[in-house]
């Protein structure tokens, strides 16, 4: 499994925007200006298949007009997108919004599939599993992490979350974990280094990875032997 960090931030950090490029073709999240992210990286947009959203905050799924533009434009014939009904529901009003003199031609040149994501439900794509894990953060409904799995490899991504009895799941059924570092103490909304640590801690034996890192994280979270800081554009490769 190929994982490439395209962004590592949350919002007010110097770091993009976080969000996950998996095997060249699967994006999780789609945060605003992913897309010139995505070609400053040189990847090929005709590539590009499906797109997880994690939840229906602006910096995790504004881009998904300029997606929609980007590969219409190539000619792309269809995309699949993931995600909360209150997300799918938007939609059409945030492509409206971006293009209101051409979204009805994007929308026919292109077969935009929505698959509504469900607590605990699998969903096979390509060769990977992913399970829609429910997690918590602040008020918001409808928020999900992701456990993704292939072959003998469990990769289990967060979100945005606090540290809840789902997130303690993962941590035991996943080899990597990729987690929300936004606080320095964990709060009703998001991790902080404080839960990290303690992960770190009880399971020595699993890869660490921080990500939606806060703008005064980076300075001040200590060294851990399973715990990895990845920074934009870091590529890491599972087998």
């Amino acid at each position: 499994m190929k994982l490439e960090f395209m962004g590592t931030g949350s919002i007010g950090s110097k770091r993009f925007n976080a969000c996950m490029l998996i095997n060249d073709c699967i994006l999780i999240d789609a945060p605003p200006g992913v897309v010139k992210h995505l070609i400053q990286n040189k990847f090929n947009l005709g590539k590009l298949s499906a797109i997880f959203i994690t939840h229906q905050h602006a910096d995790h799924y504004f881009d998904l007009p300029i997606i929609i533009q980007q590969l219409v434009e190539k000619n792309i014939k269809k995309i699949s997108i993931f995600c909360n009904q209150s997300i799918k529901e938007s939609f059409n009003t945030m492509i409206k919004l971006a293009f209101p003199d051409v979204y009805q031609d994007f929308l026919n040149k292109i077969n935009i599939n929505f698959t509504i994501l469900e607590q605990n439900k699998k969903y096979n794509y390509k060769e990977l599993q992913f399970t829609a894990i429910p997690t918590k953060h602040g008020d918001l409904n409808q928020c999900f992490s992701f456990m993704i799995s292939s072959s003998n490899i469990l990769v289990g991504y967060s979100g945005d979350t606090y540290y809840t009895d789902e997130i303690q799941y993962l941590c035991k059924e996943c080899n990597h974990l990729i987690l929300d570092c936004t606080k320095q103490i964990g709060d009703n909304e998001h991790m902080g280094i404080d839960n990290i640590l303690n992960i770190c801690n009880q399971y020595p034996d699993k890869i660490i990875y921080i990500n939606h890192i806060g703008k005064d994280i980076d300075n001040t979270i200590q060294k851990s032997n399973n715990l990895i800081i990845p920074n934009d554009g870091d590529i890491y490769y599972l087998n």
